[in-house]
């Protein structure tokens, strides 16, 4: 199955592009994405970001399906 992963502000910068699709395996979670992610791109290795599945914020291990949207935000402030 497919998943689209959206990067932003420095994520983006670093890694050279705002978007792509990932070929993952049926069974797998928002955690492990992440892991193969940095494998991909060890640059995340020193980043912090949240991470969010279909545009709500995650803090544990979501199932991820078919054409889900998860994308990489790094800090950010609000006022």
């Amino acid at each position: 199955m497919k998943v689209k992963i959206l990067y932003f502000a420095q994520i983006a910068e670093k890694l050279g592009c705002t978007t792509e699709m990932f070929e993952i395996p049926d069974s797998m979670g928002s955690e492990a994405l992440v892991d193969k992610l940095k494998v991909k791109y060890p640059e995340l290795n020193n980043l912090t970001f949240a991470i969010s599945v279909n545009q709500t914020l995650v803090q544990t291990d979501t199932k991820l399906e078919d054409g889900f949207e998860v994308a990489l935000l790094p800090p950010f402030a609000g006022g």
